[in-house]
């Protein structure tokens, strides 16, 4: 029994990478309702390609700051996926309707 509740455990979880990159900015967009911890939005460069692309961004949340713009880290991350539920007005008919969307977040692992 043991080995199907850890099995469970795994597949309920919430998959983590690890992230490598250069911190482009940090600030703090709020503050947690029920912990009253700050929420603080780290923007990661992480190596282009070649000289020429654009190099790929991730913002990763967390409870406090990774570092000074220009650091280079590691960081492992967690990826949550929260629906929430919009309303939606039809430009034809005006009709209101609810729709369920996605929100998904890179959440730093402490």
């Amino acid at each position: 029994m043991s080995e199907k509740t850890n099995a469970a455990k795994t597949n309920d979880s919430n998959p983590t990478i690890t992230i490598s990159g250069l911190i482009k900015s940090s600030k703090q967009v709020g503050i947690s309702q029920k912990d009253h911890f700050p929420i603080i939005e780290n923007l990661i460069l992480l190596p282009s390609v070649d000289n020429y692309s654009y190099p790929p961004r991730l913002c990763v949340k967390s409870r406090s700051r990774f570092g000074n713009e220009g650091d280079e880290i590691t960081v492992k991350a967690m990826i949550f996926c929260r629906s929430y539920e919009a309303e939606v007005t039809d430009k034809e008919t005006g009709e209101i309707k609810k729709v369920t969307r996605y929100n998904h977040e890179l959440w730093a692992v402490q």
